[in-house]
């Protein structure tokens, strides 16, 4: 999903061919990684918690990985968001596993708004105040939708942000996976937006 000009074949025999943004650098002050939908304003401080797998404090590229096309549709789609990746190490992955919010607990990311984002979870109070009165939380709406994702600085301070990300398929559940390496350590976190779920591909003709 996230190799540029990978081609995929939907269930439905329509074409999709991958597009890779960057979409900058994650501050991950305390290394504790949350995924959720970034319009949740309050709720998000009550009801996200951090997955259980923890990596150095530091700062992490993000990349989105862009569905453009949909060959052969009766009308043109725009690009729909199919997973973005957190990275931590780029080394190549071996292993992988769902991310979880507790051992015993598969976590499933609910998306509300048609978007999802990325945060370290010192960040979680900052992203809720982004939903009070006169704050810029329509704005930013709009600037997802407009531009597939939006890297939000969410304390100017102390430099936390936030990578919100359109979903390609809307409102819905989806998962984290963390891959790992040979030697069993957190490489990346990446979230399927399940836009190629369905898909018989890559295509390798």
């Amino acid at each position: 999903m996230f190799r540029p000009g990978a081609r995929y074949r939907l269930g439905d025999g329509t074409e999709a061919v991958i597009e890779v943004q960057d979409a900058g650098t994650l501050n991950l002050a305390t290394g504790r990684v949350i995924a959720c939908d970034p319009f949740w304003g309050t709720n998000v401080q009550r009801h996200v918690a951090p997955f259980t797998v923890t990596v150095p404090p530091g700062h992490y590229p993000v990349t989105l990985s862009l569905a453009r096309g949909l060959l052969g549709r009766p009308a043109p789609v725009p690009r729909l968001g199919a997973a973005a990746k957190l990275t931590i190490r780029d080394e190549p992955v071996t292993a992988g596993e769902v991310a979880r919010l507790r051992p015993d607990q598969i976590y499933t990311l609910g998306v509300d708004s048609g978007n999802a984002s990325l945060l370290d979870a010192s960040a979680v109070g900052a992203l809720a105040a982004v939903d009070e009165p006169g704050s810029e939380l329509d704005r930013l709406f709009e600037r997802v939708w407009g531009n597939e994702w939006v890297n939000l600085v969410v304390d100017h301070e102390s430099g936390l942000n936030a990578v919100v990300f359109h979903c390609g398929l809307g409102d819905g559940g989806y998962a984290t996976w963390i891959g790992r390496s040979a030697d069993g350590e957190p490489l990346c976190f990446v979230v399927d937006l399940l836009v190629l779920s369905d898909s018989f591909g890559p295509i390798t003709d």
